[in-house]
């Protein structure tokens, strides 16, 4: 049998003090034998649960007689919005223009939710007292698909730090004209963003950069308890065709770090790096530009990561497209270009060439006016901002 409430003239209002949650709507309809609830409303269902706010036209989903969500469906465009302390007078919101699907993982304890249609999610900025560290997420796409396990995010509700817990979320995926703009890389354009998310246990070593590092790095202020997080001064801006991140969550020092990333297609990456004696000399205030056609990032924590584009080599072991390194008038290229962030060096694995802008020639004598050298070399290159 099938109960049905609300009309064209009334409103419907559900609420259920065990799940704290208040919905507001036209109709509704609950079949007994199906365990299927569907609520409608021509201008928007509006569900409030604590500090989370959900509108959608239509709603439509199913439990398991032990009240486990089977599938809950959302038709047309909506929104949610979740309020918190430390989101100040902002709040995180996911919109969508077309529907959302929430349905179990058949290979876990996780439910996939997808987000259709000129979908976005966004996490304000987070300030946590005391460390003074930002965190802050934009992104977009033609379709969002999120793992989260129901059962963490429920325990986890009303929770002050959530990063001091195991995380509900395992995986996320964007597909279709990607964006995303967080507070250390802005991707510009990609088709495929892929993100595993897994916890960890895991001792980060408290490591030290040079002061000539070519990619700048800055401190931001810490309390004595904590080692201050090394951050870009300005965010990496990223062009890719699909990637691949891999990201550690430690809850024991609730932190998320990144490990890997590997990313194929046309790679553009731009970085304006922090001033120093060796960006001026070598590129002056120019941006630093790395292209490729595969991208890996390796990370150890901090600022221990290593940057490596690959270009493509023919069968005969001649480079067809190089990966190349721009910074001003300095030019690096070969098959295999790795940037050491913490060493503060640039190789080259394999043939490769460069032009660099010099001052001075092989005595140490000033020139008239500055020239460019231009080296090429056949099996490796290494270059540290000062020494090849």
């Amino acid at each position: 049998s099938t109960i049905g409430l609300g009309g064209r003239s009334s409103q419907v209002v559900v609420r259920s003090e065990e799940h704290n949650l208040v919905a507001t709507m036209q109709n509704l309809t609950y079949d007994l034998h199906s365990r299927v609830a569907k609520f409608l409303d021509p201008n928007r269902v509006l569900a409030t649960r604590g500090e989370t706010t959900f509108a959608c036209p239509a709603i439509s989903l199913k439990h398991s007689e032990d009240k486990k969500l089977e599938y809950l469906h959302c038709h047309g465009p909506g929104q949610l919005y979740a309020s918190h302390e430390k989101f100040g007078s902002s709040h995180a919101e996911a919109i969508w223009g077309g529907e959302v699907h929430v349905v179990p993982d058949p290979t876990g304890p996780y439910h996939i939710a997808e987000l259709i249609k000129d979908a976005r999610v966004v996490v304000p900025e987070i300030v946590e007292s005391g460390a003074h560290e930002t965190f802050q997420l934009d992104l977009g796409a033609d379709q969002l698909r999120l793992w989260v396990d129901l059962a963490k995010a429920e325990a986890l509700q009303g929770e002050e730090n959530i990063l001091q817990h195991e995380l509900p979320v395992s995986r996320a995926e964007a597909i279709g004209n990607v964006s995303m703009v967080s507070d250390e890389m802005v991707v510009d354009h990609s088709n495929h963003i892929n993100v595993l998310l897994k916890p960890t246990d895991k001792v980060v070593p408290n490591t030290q950069s040079s002061e000539n590092e070519v990619v700048g790095v800055s401190h931001t202020e810490s309390d004595a308890t904590k080692n201050a997080r090394k951050r870009l001064q300005d965010p990496i801006r990223l062009s890719i065709d699909q990637i691949q991140i891999n990201l550690l969550h430690n809850s024991s020092t609730g932190k998320v770090e990144l490990e890997r990333v590997d990313g194929t297609g046309d790679v553009i990456i731009t970085h304006q790096p922090e001033a120093n004696e060796t960006t001026q000399e070598f590129g002056g205030d120019s941006p630093l530009i790395l292209k490729g056609k595969r991208l890996v990032v390796e990370s150890n924590g901090e600022a221990d990561q290593t940057v490596t584009l690959i270009g493509i080599v023919d069968e005969f072991g001649k480079v067809t497209s190089p990966a190349e390194l721009e910074f001003g008038q300095t030019r690096i290229k070969g098959a295999n270009l790795s940037v050491d962030r913490l060493k503060n060096q640039v190789a080259i694995n394999g043939a490769g060439a460069f032009q660099i802008p010099v001052s001075k020639d092989f005595n140490g004598k000033q020139l008239e006016r500055p020239a460019m050298l231009e080296v090429v070399w056949q099996e490796r290159m290494t270059f540290d901002g000062l020494n090849a």
